[in-house]
């Protein structure tokens, strides 16, 4: 009985390592994927002709569990009457490089032009990730 019991704890050790390997593995793409939506909500905002600190000040009261704390301290920000690159470059709710392209468009006063530069700096990190991801559940088949 106890050799059954640590021959399941010992299992349950392997899952729980390999967990946290995919865990750590998938925070890249995890956090590329929030960016995204964080992209996808601007265009959005934008495309409906609205002011994005409204549509980001609209989400962060909504309590979406997506973007979290980042975004509610965002829109703070933002209602603050700070510029939308300066209240991102302190939340942090998306990388550094977008955070730039942003700050262009927003100097240059479209930042709609300057989306599709933002969405094209995100695939890297996502095929990274995937093919990361794919190798941790194939090594212990080879092994």
């Amino acid at each position: 009985m106890l050799r059954v019991l640590l021959g399941l704890l010992g299992f349950a050790g392997w899952i729980g390592l390999l967990y946290g390997l995919y865990f750590l593995i998938s925070l890249p793409l995890r956090r590329r994927e929030r960016e995204r939506c964080f992209l996808d909500l601007l265009e959005t905002a934008l495309a409906r002709g609205q002011a994005p600190e409204h549509a980001l000040a609209r989400v962060a009261s909504s309590r979406d569990p997506v973007f979290g704390r980042r975004l509610k301290n965002l829109a703070y920000y933002l209602a603050g009457g700070l510029p939308l690159s300066g209240a991102l470059s302190i939340t942090n709710v998306v990388s550094a490089r977008t955070q730039l392209i942003l700050a262009a468009g927003e100097a240059v006063g479209d930042v709609r032009r300057v989306l599709p530069a933002c969405r094209a700096a995100l695939t890297p990190a996502q095929s990274q990730a995937t093919a990361a991801v794919n190798y941790l559940f194939l090594l212990p088949v080879l092994l």
